[in-house]
């Protein structure tokens, strides 16, 4: 009887999950939330703190989303951390890729620095 009622509740479960896999693909460009990155349809502090270990290196690329790129230049930097902070705070109310009519559905990776600084250095070993 319970090796029923656990069969049964992972079939109800998988339909469920798909279904609301389907609805998630038919959604258009036009209602995509920018800065959401969690993917849960809102912007929020949330959002913020979770592009914040995207930049630390604490979530794999891979994960990102696309909407998380809120200036439109395909890749995810601090620039986007920066609009995304002055939008929670009152700042702006548009993301500048939501003021843009063409958007580009993918991401670059963000090149990682050398760790080198350019530059000279003195006669005394120092920029």
């Amino acid at each position: 009887m319970k090796l029923e009622r656990l069969i049964i509740l992972l079939i109800l479960s998988t339909i469920a999950f798909s279904l609301g896999s389907l609805s998630i693909l038919k959604v258009k460009a036009s209602e995509a939330v920018y800065g959401d990155f969690d993917k849960d349809n809102d912007f929020d502090s949330d959002d913020y703190a979770l592009l914040r270990q995207f930049l630390l290196g604490m979530i794999a690329f891979e994960l990102a989303p696309v909407t998380a790129d809120v200036d439109g230049n395909s890749r995810l930097d601090s620039d986007d951390y920066a609009y995304m902070k002055q939008h929670l705070l009152g700042m702006i109310n548009k993301f500048p890729v939501e003021t843009r009519e063409e958007v580009k559905s993918t991401l670059e990776p963000t090149p990682k620095p050398s760790g080198k600084i350019k530059g000279d250095l003195n006669k005394d070993g120092y920029y």
